[in-house]
């Protein structure tokens, strides 16, 4: 086996929304190097925020098989999980861009895919796809964007080696995890107590989720005062109560983070609830199910950083 970065020859644009990913090995992270031109149409100078730019990638897919979702993600929600994983030295939210009036301006950012191994070399299929937003309020628009991809990946010269690699229980059998990560969204009312406002997905195995609150204007907001995870059967237990302010310094010291951006913090299952993740593979709906106690109304985006364990024959 030999590591190898390689930067796809095929490039996403505005026109060009997916392309084919090599199969020739298993993929440790993409790296997505993004070049946008803002256009404004307004009379005067505006000032755009990085984290705005970012809503210009509605969503990243990264698709096997033409329906195995290993990547569904916004712009900014890759840009907020870097923020963590990076130690807090991914691409600054709150850097802005200036566009003249009635002129462009470019702008490059890089954001990476970078929550577990994909097996590539055992897919039928694998690609990667974009949904643009080109519309970002204001009269700034999107008038030329690209992404090209360069993946990190572990290649393997047969493959008896790959098999010795990821060896299973049974002979010619791999056993291996691949990323599900994907985000979901949920309004709240005011809740003056602990509430029950979400449910946990199932069918795999929940490493961690980043917890992102929105007030009703759109705009990031810590409105949260607790949030905790209840266990509905066989009985009520509540598992896991934690106050939202002591959660976010939590975060500036697992994650080496010189502050935590407003709004978010980090439940990660892994570490603080059980060894290796919370397996839902085999739970019914509603088993689990986050609470929150808020200071007001707004939507909670769920980013669900999860794996699906395998055993395959080959």
């Amino acid at each position: 086996m030999y590591k190898v970065k390689e930067t796809l020859d095929d490039v996403l644009t505005l026109q060009v929304k997916s392309i084919d990913v090599p199969r020739n090995g298993v993929i440790d992270s993409i790296a997505l190097l993004a070049k946008i031109t803002l256009s404004n149409g307004g009379t005067s100078d505006a000032s755009v925020s990085m984290e705005d730019v970012l809503k210009a990638i509605n969503e990243i897919r990264v698709v096997s098989n033409g329906n195995v979702v290993h990547y569904a993600l916004r712009g900014t929600d890759i840009a907020y999980l870097n923020v963590y994983d990076t130690h807090g030295k991914a691409l600054s939210l709150t850097d802005t861009v200036a566009v003249p009036a009635g002129g462009t301006k470019d702008v490059s950012f890089l954001i990476m895919l970078d929550a577990g191994q994909i097996h590539a070399l055992i897919k039928d299929q694998l690609q990667i796809r974009v949904d643009w937003q080109t519309d970002l309020g204001n009269s700034i628009t999107v008038s030329d964007a690209s992404i090209k991809v360069t993946l990190d990946k572990e290649v393997y010269e047969s493959a008896e080696d790959y098999v010795a690699a990821y060896s299973g229980a049974e002979y010619g059998e791999v056993f291996i995890e691949e990323p599900k990560v994907y985000a979901i969204e949920k309004a709240f009312n005011a809740l003056g107590e602990l509430t029950e406002v979400f449910e946990l997905p199932v069918g795999s195995v929940l490493k961690r989720a980043l917890l992102v609150f929105y007030d009703d204007t759109g705009a990031r907001a810590d409105i949260v005062d607790k949030y905790a995870l209840v266990r509905t059967r066989p009985a009520r237990i509540q598992l896991y109560k934690i106050d939202y302010e002591t959660s976010r310094e939590l975060d500036k010291i697992q994650y080496k983070l010189p502050s935590v951006p407003t709004g978010m913090t980090m439940f990660d299952y892994d570490m603080e609830v059980v060894v290796g993740g919370l397996d839902l593979r085999e739970e019914a709906s509603g088993t689990f199910k986050i609470a929150l106690k808020t200071t007001a109304s707004g939507k909670l985006r769920y980013i669900s950083h999860e794996v699906v364990p395998q055993a395959i024959r080959l």
